[in-house]
């Protein structure tokens, strides 16, 4: 029987749970290839999908009503799609996804457009990406999406370079980059840039997997109110001047 979702005119929100079953990943694939749904769809998830690529209607797509995306426990894929062109979407969780190694430019949209991707974004999630190695976000974007809020990662392996890039794109004044971020949740293999100054942030949990020691300057967080610290063997000290407090 087949199904026609672009009829359903008034599906807002769209669960596709696939079950694992990487032997039959192409069948997988060709059936929800054909379930592509309408383009005034408001949210996504894909769940438990074997197939090793995502169906050609999400890596082209032009949904512009899309606020939300879910892409989780789709294990055999080798790449995200590109969403970054999708104009409000606010929140992005990618979880459980094993044979990413790079978030590059793909994962952007097209780099020809004028119009900055992810414009809309306030939550970005990434969960459980044992090989990702490398984020090509600042080849790409040179900052953080304008209205990002929140940022959490977890379960890779970025090498320190893309950390240092990212803490220092959050520092820099006048770099074009927002204040908008208040969260940040980092838990892998990193070191925290010093001699810098971090005005936005109100929330940082970091679990540190590194070898090297590293102190932690308080006065660099002047909107500070909540900080974890967790299985961390290297922190070297937390520090701050006689002129500085925490809010």
């Amino acid at each position: 029987m087949e199904v026609n979702l672009k009829d359903k005119k008034h599906l807002s929100d769209l669960v596709f749970q696939c079950g694992f079953d990487n032997e039959g990943s192409e069948k997988v694939r060709q059936v929800l290839e054909q379930l592509c749904p309408h383009t005034k769809l408001e949210s996504l998830t894909i769940e438990d999908y074997g197939g090793t690529k995502f169906p050609n209607w999400l890596e082209g797509c032009s949904f512009s009503n899309m606020v939300s995306i879910r892409l989780a426990n789709c294990k055999y894929c080798s790449s995200l799609p590109p969403l970054g062109h999708l104009p409000v979407l606010k929140r992005l969780y990618v979880e459980g996804v094993h044979f990413v190694s790079h978030v590059d430019r793909e994962f952007y949209g097209d780099g020809s457009s004028t119009i900055k991707p992810f414009r809309s974004l306030e939550v970005l999630s990434f969960k459980d990406l044992p090989e990702w190695q490398k984020w090509f976000l600042f080849e790409v974007l040179k900052e953080l999406p304008p209205k990002l809020d929140y940022l959490f990662i977890r379960g890779g392996r970025i090498f320190l370079q893309s950390f240092a890039e990212l803490m220092t794109c959050l520092a820099v004044p006048g770099s074009g980059v927002p204040t908008a971020l208040k969260s940040l949740d980092i838990r892998g293999t990193f070191q925290i840039t010093t001699g810098h100054y971090y005005p936005s942030l109100e929330d940082l949990e970091i679990r540190d997997d590194s070898d090297s020691l590293w102190p932690f300057p308080l006065e660099s967080y002047p909107k500070l109110k909540s900080l974890v610290v967790r299985e961390s063997k290297t922190l070297e000290s937390l520090f701050a001047s006689e002129e500085s407090y925490l809010m």
